[in-house]
């Protein structure tokens, strides 16, 4: 356009009323186009702006139509354009305003094209009152219509978009609560792709491991804590050592995958070094307060056989000497109780030091059903159903001492039932443990007696010592396991024993 003007200039060539009206037409378009974007870039945009440009691209459709035609232009349909574009910018308002302004304007330029007042190029004016008429209503009518579908589906958008405003503010504030969760979480929190890079770490893994999050995003998850991906996916809980820039930590962390949609891995830890600590303190203080009451009472049981050894010696010792009866008598009680002593001692070492298990994989459902055969022919069973329902189960235990502990339960499940009930043996795996039951039907113990069944010399029978749970709880806690048990006359007494299948380190 400026080539075009310089080029008549220069050649002193006058202009036609309606190239003047081009250029004056297209140049302002450029304008306010300029204008325009130089408002919207310093954010000055507001309705006042909307309703001047609208107003504006009536003016520029009204001149293109003057100049292509008046009632006869191709370019009537700009009008429509403008609805378009009022409804996008205003809504129906903006729609209804353009379209009422858009028919007065094509309405004067048919009404100025009819009166001669101008004289379009390519106008077939003056036209009959008929052709008039219908131009008018057929513009008139096409506007309305086009501004009602464009005001509906304007509102529409409206709606829609601010339900979609609604939405992203509502999964920003979901998305910035889930940040504070996390980056507020004590646990250790880590993520890793299918290739096992971690993608994301808080605070608190950064902490923990004593590494930065920099320094985290990227790395190797196996590097960061070695052997984690080797535990398995599940939701079970494990433990590991990790060696940090500071010490060596022990962590408690749980595995699980991220699902098929965005395959990963997700680990949850926390560091255990302090609470372990803690725990073998207790520990031993806990062992230590035991092993002094289990002195006080191991020296109270002393007394009876001492004193009938003494007893035994001071009448083998009268100078008037003994009858043989008698004396053999007295022989046969220092030796019956000289045994006792040593049986005494014996478990009270086994109490106080039990020697460090010796696992070696074991069929652990072997060993038991072997035990319990060999007590089908015990005394204590005669009566007694003794059901054998071991499932297969494989562990890392120490075969002499888990003998130990099954012969003590057992013994204790045909002494309760006494010749008339039911004795049941079983063992399965769980997770990663070995379980052992031994159930009974006689539910003789006591509620006020659950807590006290494993202390040393706590017994209710009259032929008991009171050391073979306390020594089958030391073995099975050697094992790094446990010993529960539940009693009840309706659902008899059942004792659940639970070993780790791999033995832990150390």
């Amino acid at each position: 356009m400026v080539l075009t003007a310089a080029r008549l200039v220069r050649a002193h060539e006058e202009l036609a009323p309606v190239e003047l009206l081009s250029f004056l037409l297209f140049g302002g378009v450029y304008f306010l186009t300029l204008l325009y974007g130089l408002l919207l870039r310093r954010e000055r945009a507001a309705p006042a702006m909307a309703w001047l440009q609208l107003t504006g691209d009536t003016l520029l459709v009204s001149g293109l139509v003057v100049l292509t035609g008046g009632g006869d232009s191709p370019f009537v349909f700009g009008y429509l354009i403008v609805e378009i574009v009022g409804a996008i910018l205003l809504g129906i308002r903006g729609a209804a305003v353009s379209a009422i302004i858009g028919a007065f304007a094509f309405l004067a330029i048919l009404l100025l094209s009819q009166a001669g007042v101008i004289h379009p190029e390519g106008s077939l004016a003056p036209w009959s009152i008929e052709r008039l008429g219908f131009l008018a209503a057929s513009n008139a009518l096409a506007q309305v219509l086009v501004a009602v579908l464009a005001g509906w589906l304007a509102s529409l958008l409206l709606a829609a978009g601010g339900q979609l405003r609604e939405r992203e503010a509502e999964l920003r504030a979901l998305l910035e609560l889930q940040n504070r969760i996390v980056e507020g979480m004590t646990s250790g929190l880590l993520t890793a792709d299918s290739s096992g890079k971690i993608t994301f770490a808080n605070a608190a893994a950064a902490s923990i491991l004593d590494r930065p999050v920099a320094a985290l995003i990227g790395a190797a998850l196996g590097d960061v804590i070695p052997n984690v991906l080797s535990t398995g996916l599940s939701a079970r809980r494990a433990e590991l050592e990790v060696t940090t820039a500071s010490s060596l930590k022990r962590l408690g962390l749980t595995i699980s995958s991220l699902g098929t949609s965005s395959p990963g891995t997700l680990v949850v830890f926390q560091d255990l070094t302090e609470l372990r600590r803690v725990e073998a303190r207790l520990n031993q203080a806990d062992r230590l307060a035991a092993l002094g009451k289990f002195a006080a009472q191991l020296a109270h049981e002393i007394r009876n056989p001492l004193a009938a050894m003494r007893g035994a010696a001071q009448l083998l010792a009268k100078p008037e000497g003994v009858a043989p009866a008698q004396s053999t008598t007295l022989s046969g009680i220092l030796v019956r109780e000289g045994d006792r002593l040593g049986g005494l001692v014996d478990d009270f070492l086994k109490f106080a030091r039990p020697p460090s298990p010796s696992a070696l994989p074991t069929r652990f459902d072997l060993l038991v059903s072997e035990t319990v055969d060999m007590l089908k022919n015990d005394p204590l069973s005669a009566g007694v159903k003794l059901v054998d329902r071991c499932q297969v189960v494989n562990a890392e235990i120490d075969e002499a001492q888990l003998r130990q502990v099954v012969l003590n339960l057992v013994r204790n499940a045909l002494s309760a039932v006494a010749g008339a009930g039911e004795v049941r043996v079983s063992t399965e795996v769980v997770n990663d443990w070995a379980q052992l039951m031994v159930w009974d039907s006689a539910g003789a113990i006591e509620k006020m007696d659950l807590d006290r069944i494993f202390e040393p010399f706590f017994t209710t029978r009259s032929s008991g010592t009171g050391l073979g749970l306390s020594t089958a709880l030391s073995i099975v806690s050697a094992h790094g396991g446990t010993i529960d048990v539940s009693s009840s006359r309706e659902a008899g007494t059942e004792f659940r024993v639970r070993l780790p299948l791999k033995a832990r380190a150390g």
